[in-house]
């Protein structure tokens, strides 16, 4: 049962089936997964209860999915339980804290998966870790997937970050990832998130240029054409100094690297958890994948400048 004031017509009642529970791909949100009900939600039911057929309040009037503005039959509740804790931490100190690990996570594959020896794509792995933060302090490292958080299986990105978040500033948390083909076990003490100027200026590369050895290669089995990034490279693809791993020159238009996007220009900088620091690494990598009968590698690419980075995961089939 969904309450509220739609159009201004004050205790409006309307009924519905809870049609799904844990949808955390509502509008962008980060730390809610919400109740799917399909009781009529128009405007003026945000912020009014949800209840159950007992007359107990299970969530708060949200959010619709409509192509015409008005109840399509698709709407949205925060659980109560998420509203009661922000109103208390609202009440005791006029804001909401979140807990913080210090990393930048992305979503497994099936083929990232596969590629790193994983039964299945459960899990999250980590992009960058943030300098100073409890994950760095505690050993994280770029290319470790969080299969667990305490002791409970993670889904994917989503739910880790909403599992992190709703953990408080000084709880210890352990989360079992897997590095080099096996399990290991990290303990790390929460920090409280800081505000988003304060995360924008954290900067979770390194500084300093590549020390790997110059020269070029083409790593056939992954239709890659790769150099060193040496000063006539940075000056050629117009790179700015602080760049590492090594460059792609060559992509083999019918490889599966180039069906995944990639393109001259990116930079390889891991493979998996080892960070490439010359074109030996990569072919290696390959050689150790072939070795493990692995059907790919899982390559962590960046693309664009300084100022404008991207960086992700693409996992390459082997030829």
């Amino acid at each position: 049962l969904a309450v509220g004031n739609p159009f201004g017509l004050g205790g409006t009642v309307t009924a519905g089936i809870v049609s799904a529970r844990g949808r955390d791909d509502v509008g962008g949100t980060t730390y809610t997964d919400y109740l799917q009900i399909d009781a009529a939600i128009n405007r003026g039911n945000s912020g009014g209860p949800t209840f159950d057929m007992s007359g107990r309040v299970i969530g708060m009037n949200t959010a619709i999915y409509s192509p015409s503005g008005t109840s399509a039959g698709i709407g949205f509740a925060i659980p109560s339980g998420t509203v009661q804790r922000v109103v208390e931490e609202l009440k005791k100190s006029g804001s909401v804290t979140r807990g913080w690990l210090g990393v930048q996570i992305q979503s497994l594959s099936e083929d990232a998966a596969q590629a790193l020896g994983l039964p299945n794509a459960n899990g999250a792995i980590v992009a960058e870790v943030i300098d100073g933060s409890p994950a760095k302090k505690a050993g994280f490292k770029q290319g470790d997937v969080v299969l667990k958080m305490n002791g409970t299986q993670v889904k994917d990105n989503r739910d880790l970050t909403r599992r992190v978040g709703a953990l408080r500033a000084g709880e210890t948390a352990s989360f079992i990832v897997w590095r080099d083909s096996k399990e290991m076990t990290i303990t790390v003490t929460i920090a409280k998130r800081p505000d988003e100027q304060k995360l924008s200026k954290l900067d979770p590369r390194t500084s300093g240029g590549t020390d790997g050895k110059p020269g070029q290669a083409s790593v056939s089995a992954l239709g890659l054409g790769l150099t060193a990034i040496t000063p006539i490279v940075r000056q050629e693809f117009g790179l700015d100094g602080g760049e590492k791993g090594v460059l792609i020159t060559e992509v083999n238009p019918d490889s599966d690297a180039a069906e995944r996007g990639l393109r001259p220009g990116d930079r390889i900088v891991a493979i998996g958890g080892n960070e490439v620091r010359a074109v030996t690494d990569v072919s290696s990598a390959v050689s150790q994948a072939k070795s493990q009968k692995r059907p790919s590698v899982l390559l962590f690419v960046e693309r664009g400048g300084s100022q404008q980075v991207q960086r992700v995961y693409v996992p390459v089939k082997i030829k």
